[in-house]
């Protein structure tokens, strides 16, 4: 059987409250900056919703930077990029 490579502890993905804790921020912000596509939209298994860590922090490196203007679909961009592995 193959170690596991996650530290002890370590999450591969967060419901919503510690989504938005993880960003510092508050469940309702959390919750526009999903709706305005600022951050990805969760993962449904079954009735759990589950955002996978990867993404939100590839989500948060594309955002853009004060003073900057935001690209296209950075989120889309950004997910891709974790998909493939770069």
């Amino acid at each position: 059987m193959p170690k596991n490579p996650l530290p002890h502890g370590a999450a591969l993905s967060v419901r919503l409250e510690r989504a938005a804790q993880a960003l510092d921020v508050s469940v309702p912000t959390f919750k526009r900056w999903v709706d305005q596509g600022l951050m990805p939209r969760p993962v449904k298994i079954g009735d759990v919703c589950l955002w996978p860590l990867d993404e939100l922090h590839a989500a948060l490196h594309v955002c853009p930077r004060l003073g900057e203007t935001p690209e296209e679909d950075p989120i889309a961009a950004a997910i891709a990029k974790v998909k493939r592995g770069a």
